[in-house]
């Protein structure tokens, strides 16, 4: 498992990376940033699944990419019920 110390310097290695998947991802500066912080806030509770000595860069990716794909899926599903619900 990651301490502490080492997710930080991790984290601080790549920010500028994550940050640009994230804009790659949803196009949006806002979204991005909060696609970001969702990102580091689920990488550090599930820390202890990391792999020590494995790729962080791709561990991380990997989460934010699940993080954004739930969330869009979610909110397609959300619209999609919302439309059949205003067609008469």
């Amino acid at each position: 498992m990651l301490d502490d110390n080492t997710f930080v310097e991790e984290l601080n290695r790549i920010y500028d990376v994550l940050l640009h998947y994230a804009l790659n991802l949803n196009g949006d500066d806002e979204l991005a940033f909060e696609l970001l912080q969702r990102t580091i806030v689920r990488a550090y509770i599930k820390r202890s699944t990391y792999i020590c000595d494995s790729n962080f860069a791709a561990w991380i990716k990997t989460i934010m990419r699940n993080l954004f794909v739930d969330t869009n899926v979610s909110v397609e599903t959300l619209k999609k019920i919302t439309d059949k619900d205003h067609v008469l």
